[in-house]
């Protein structure tokens, strides 16, 4: 019998207590506020448009950031939260500040297009995000208690707060880079509400509003009728010993139901029961701009033959719950394997043998695993 407490979808909520960390530079850090059990993001969308209101909050000294550099790395306090400076510490620590003053950059543009997130924490205190240029350089040698790193691997381990504010600010990073110019007037785009929205105007005068979209996409697990074995599939994108669900785009005026029967039989040659599609979880994606839907589904018949399309996956499998369940369980004593650094160093100490690794909790794709392994 499986151990399936082992695979129970673990809370990631912490208590995450107003911490500060001395930086050699002298000034206090203030690197997170949120009790992750009562609080969650207000994101205050009704505030966006009063000027008055974001001209107080740009200027407020304990208003938080999220720092990204570049579109792909985020700043760290820790492995589960992220280090979220006020504005008053960007001013006065010597770390930050440096962070700041990297060659080429105007602070003052870069504090002016922060981006409004919403408010966070009891004092609502307002929370931004903050866009540093890929080569900005963090001095380790003053500052040892925070860190950038990739965020697509690491988001998975934050706590829920922090993994929605870390993927909220990369999605409107993507967004503003690909977003210049408006493409009803091709006129340059000026950032409204928190830089929130953005406005084009055409020749005639008139002005036209764009804000952020995200692309749906449908993520499923596939299961045989008697629910004993899962179709997992690796595609080009991932390491050798990382399987997951399947996953592709919903289409112009394709239901999500339809787009689970339509990616399956594409990508595998599988056919499923159109019935059996049920919704498990949705999960933000902003690598660019997706939105996943989580389904599983059960296919038409027991060891259904699998036909790979090469140009989408380069192989998949029918395993059974037992292996998931090692896979997993491996999985979580490794950490992010979405890293393929993490992989190395535990292959290189002897911590992994290179047997099947799923994806890690708190990733989509995995709660649909654990999903079927509790519930089937």
């Amino acid at each position: 019998e499986l151990c399936l407490e082992a695979l129970a979808v673990v809370n990631p909520s912490v208590v995450l207590e107003a911490q500060t960390a001395k930086s050699a530079g002298g000034s206090d850090v203030v690197v997170g506020e949120t009790t992750e059990d009562d609080v969650v993001l207000d994101r205050s969308s009704h505030l966006r448009s009063d000027a008055a209101v974001m001209k107080d909050y740009y200027q407020r000294k304990d208003a938080q950031h999220v720092v990204l550099r570049g579109t792909d790395e985020v700043f760290f306090a820790s492995p589960n939260k992220l280090a979220l400076p006020t504005l008053q510490s960007l001013n006065e620590d010597a770390a930050l500040a440096a962070l700041l003053e990297t060659d080429g950059t105007n602070i003052e543009e870069l504090l002016d297009n922060r981006v409004f997130l919403g408010r966070l924490g009891t004092s609502q205190a307002p929370i931004f995000a903050l866009f540093l240029p890929e080569n900005a350089h963090l001095d380790s040698n003053i500052n040892q208690n925070s860190y950038f790193d990739r965020t697509r691997p690491r988001a998975p381990f934050l706590t829920s707060t922090h993994n929605e504010l870390a993927l909220t600010a990369t999605a409107y990073v993507n967004w503003q880079k690909t977003h210049q110019f408006c493409n009803v007037s091709g006129s340059p785009l000026e950032y409204i509400h928190g830089g929130t929205c953005a406005k084009g105007i055409g020749a005639d005068g008139k002005a036209h509003l764009h804000w952020p979209r995200q692309d749906p996409s449908i993520i499923t697990l596939v299961t045989n009728p008697s629910s004993t074995h899962a179709l997992l599939a690796r595609s080009p994108r991932h390491s050798v010993y990382l399987y997951t669900a399947l996953a592709g785009f919903v289409e112009a005026g394709e239901t999500f139901e339809n787009a689970v029967a339509r990616e399956v039989h594409e990508e595998v040659g599988v056919t499923i029961d159109r019935e059996s599609v049920n919704y498990i979880a949705s999960q933000a994606w902003p690598f660019p701009r997706s939105c996943m839907i989580g389904m599983n589904a059960s296919a038409m018949e027991d060891n259904a033959p699998i036909s790979i399309d090469p140009d989408e996956i380069v192989d998949a499998q029918w395993f059974e719950k037992e292996v998931v369940y090692k896979a997993a369980r491996d999985t979580d004593r490794m950490g992010a394997i979405l890293d393929p650094r993490v992989v190395a160093e535990k292959q290189a100490k002897g911590e992994w043998n290179g047997n099947l690794l799923v994806p890690s909790k708190g990733v989509l794709a995995r709660t649909l695993m654990d999903h079927w392994l509790e519930n089937h």
